[in-house]
């Protein structure tokens, strides 16, 4: 019998309700939250009001690549060893990173993906985001 721990739907609203709350520090720059469970399905989404369509996208793009690669910056993992993400056959896989949400064993439960902020201009970024719904969950 294989058990496995889940993220619910409760810990994903949650989580995203927090991530607004923090995107919401800086109503003038809309973002887009996605949440996705460990079979990279999408389980939470919100988009504020006036965010580009691309954000959306963006954000789901983030948290099922992250989900599929077990990893929270992917371009860490393929710069230093001369890879593209671009050379896997999934159209939605995204070089842009989101965060992992993992059980207290390190069992991945889903991903986190933010889109509509740059870290060189804001004070809140996308990551800081991420990490607030992380933050806001009792992981298992």
């Amino acid at each position: 019998m294989y058990l496995r721990k889940l993220l619910s739907l409760e810990d994903a609203r949650t989580a995203g309700e927090a991530a607004l709350a923090k995107a919401m520090e800086n109503p003038d720059w809309p973002v887009a939250i996605a949440i996705c469970d460990a079979t990279s399905e999408l389980v939470y989404f919100v988009k504020m009001d006036n965010s580009s369509p691309l954000y959306a996208k963006m954000a789901i793009n983030k948290a099922y690549t992250v989900v599929h690669f077990e990893m929270d910056n992917i371009m860490q993992f393929f710069k230093p060893q001369g890879l593209d993400i671009s050379a896997f056959p999934d159209p939605k896989f995204t070089p842009m990173g989101g965060t992992i949400i993992k059980a207290s064993d390190g069992a991945v439960l889903g991903g986190i993906g933010v889109s509509g902020r740059r870290p060189d201009i804001h004070t809140v970024s996308d990551r800081d985001i991420e990490m607030a719904g992380v933050k806001a969950i009792t992981l298992p």
